[in-house]
């Protein structure tokens, strides 16, 4: 095998470890954070405290409640170029952290645009002006490790950035940030991880390092994750769930960014449209695009762990319905007929993102990859939702 890396932020953990903004030295700020989440679970407080134990300097410049939109970024430009910090630091969900590394970017490259932004790997060095940390607060999707953030454009397309540039200069994992997270939020976010890892176990591109991380990550989570979101609120086994939950997530973060996202996320542009967040969007395809890769030594390899047993087929079988009664356990729709969507809705747009899924770099990097006819059939099979294999 070719010579391959290995590529990951430094990392603080453990519990409290947010108290180590107030050991970054830095001098000025600029925060990026879902301000409505971090007021509920008590992390502003605690952040505000790290920081002014530290001597820093800290502004708010963009407050992330959803899935970002290029057109969000114009006013937060502004407000980081005015404060000129030293540290951008994203602190919330995957929102909040895809948002700091665009704005990183912009703020290291003061006259790019939005189609510099999204030339694949094409990032010029970062890291002159500023540092960039990201504290997550849910666990799922993994953008304190990796070097891809994902915006929707003026056209409701998903546009992703990726450049090893945007790996963040330090990530913390918290566990105390995410105890109070909403199981419905836990559920999505979780499955999100899992298709991360379980999409990366089974990556054409992926190393011996990433299968080993990706499939220990993917069995964690199979086992874990509905603990995390079905145990008793506060409860020694939800507290410990989420702890592992939260670790797993970043796991599994570090195996797809040295490796690749697979066939869900190629199906995730019926998020924006059917208005998904992308951890549900990815959570229906799940089940339907390991049935349709079929045996795979990855694939069989965390079925082993889940307890499975049989031959190379028997265990797909039996994981791809393991994953698809997982989503009824957390509570997850059946189906994208489940959240709203009608089918003469569905059938207007299908045929138009079956063939930008079939040419998604994703895609191009599974072992089996499908074309638009094939994309169609696994679109409407997540439409409905019904178990994969019956019998």
């Amino acid at each position: 095998m070719p010579e391959v890396w290995f590529h990951n932020a430094p990392m603080v953990t453990g519990r409290g470890s947010l108290k180590h903004l107030g050991r970054i030295g830095a001098q000025r700020v600029a925060v990026v954070a879902d301000l409505r989440a971090l007021t509920a679970n008590g992390a502003l407080t605690r952040m505000e405290a790290a920081l002014e134990k530290g001597g820093s300097t800290w502004k708010i410049v963009h407050d992330a409640r959803r899935e970002p939109r290029t057109a969000d970024l114009d006013e937060a430009r502004r407000a980081v170029d005015a404060f000129a910090p030293d540290v951008i630091l994203g602190i919330g969900g995957g929102a909040a952290m895809d948002v700091a590394k665009a704005l990183w970017f912009f703020y290291e490259q003061e006259t790019a645009g939005w189609e510099q932004a999204f030339v694949p790997f094409g990032l010029p060095p970062l890291g002159k002006r500023a540092r960039l940390i990201a504290v997550p607060t849910t666990s799922g999707t993994g953008s304190e490790t990796t070097c891809v953030a994902v915006f929707v454009d003026a056209q409701d397309r998903k546009r992703l950035m990726m450049s090893r540039e945007l790996i963040p200069s330090l990530a913390i994992l918290d566990p105390d940030l995410v105890d109070s997270v909403p199981p419905a939020v836990a559920a999505a976010s979780g499955m999100d991880a899992l298709t991360h890892a379980m999409e990366a176990a089974v990556c054409t591109a992926a190393g011996p390092m990433v299968g080993a991380v990706a499939e220990e990550a993917s069995a964690c989570l199979l086992e874990w994750l509905p603990r995390s979101v079905c145990s008793e609120p506060g409860s020694l086994e939800r507290t410990r769930a989420r702890e592992i939950v939260h670790y797993a997530a970043s796991r599994a973060g570090m195996a797809i960014n040295n490796s690749s996202a697979g066939l869900a996320h190629a199906m995730d542009q019926v998020g924006p449209l059917l208005g998904l967040s992308h951890g549900v969007a990815c959570a229906l395809a799940l089940p339907y695009t390991i049935a349709f890769l079929g045996a795979q030594p990855g694939y069989s390899r965390i079925a082993r762990a889940a307890g499975c047993t049989g031959g190379d087929e028997e265990l797909v079988t039996q994981l791809a319905n393991h994953v698809w009664k997982l989503n009824r356990a957390l509570g997850l729709p059946a189906g994208y007929a489940g959240c709203g969507a009608s089918e003469q809705q569905f059938d207007g747009f299908v045929e138009g993102v079956s063939k930008e899924a079939a040419c998604s770099g994703s895609t191009r990097l599974a072992p089996v990859p499908p074309g638009p006819e094939e994309f169609n059939r696994l679109f409407w099979q997540a439409f409905h939702g019904r178990q994969p294999f019956t019998g």
